[in-house]
């Protein structure tokens, strides 16, 4: 069944990127400038990747719990605390007006979310003496978990930009954590990391090599927390 609810989630992200190419196009918005230390192309580039690939993993993991009865409820709560993340990196992809501030603490936001909703928290390090203060003081271990999510969101998104770097990169991420979730059991963790990567695999088939579309604040923001 994982690998139906694989194949619906990139053929998701392949059709709306194109669908969100297209409509870029023609009403001209969401273009990434051609200028800048972090810019390698010449010419006109939408940076909405992260929208198409938002809808794929949406449908794709509540199709999947739909379909099998399994895990509607974490599914729900996991993609309520993906929102600030995905919302504020999108705002900035269409307005170009959400300061760095204010990205860094939507994306803390999101983590909050995670962890008041999801349990979802950096209580161990495996460093002496860390550890002990992450278990004996709870909110040093939510100012980690802020901290971090925030932290990786923001390096996927300097990445972005140079055809394929950034969506790669999570791609493989992504493969690998569903590995280690295979190996230890964790069928949410094999999920949702299986069809997040299948929503990049469909949305790096515009992306890779030619750029026709850039990942953008969205998509980095949302698959680096």
């Amino acid at each position: 069944m994982i690998w139906v609810l694989v194949i619906f989630t990139m053929l998701t992200s392949l059709w709306v990127s194109h669908l969100t190419i297209r409509v870029a196009r023609r009403r001209r918005f969401g273009t990434d400038e051609s200028s800048g230390v972090q810019k390698f192309h010449t010419h006109w580039v939408p940076r909405l990747g992260g929208v198409p690939i938002f809808v794929a993993i949406f449908s794709g993991l509540l199709f999947g719990a739909w379909v099998t009865k399994q895990g509607l409820d974490i599914t729900v709560k996991l993609l309520i605390s993906i929102l600030p993340a995905f919302g504020i990196g999108l705002i900035e992809d269409v307005t170009r007006k959400a300061g760095v501030g204010s990205r860094l603490l939507m994306t803390m936001v999101a983590a909050g979310l995670g962890w008041w909703l999801l349990g979802a928290d950096l209580n161990r390090l495996d460093l002496p003496y860390v550890d002990g203060l992450l278990a004996a003081v709870p909110l040093f271990a939510l100012g980690l978990t802020l901290v971090a999510a925030a932290g990786v969101a923001h390096a996927v998104n300097i990445i972005d930009g140079y055809n394929g770097l950034s969506g790669f990169y999570t791609f493989i991420v992504l493969v690998s954590l569903a590995l280690i979730g295979s190996a230890v059991g964790d069928d949410l963790i094999v999920r949702t990391s299986l069809l997040s990567a299948a929503a990049v695999a469909g949305f790096l088939v515009w992306n890779f090599p030619f750029g026709r579309i850039f990942m953008g604040d969205a998509g980095a923001y949302m698959l680096g927390f």
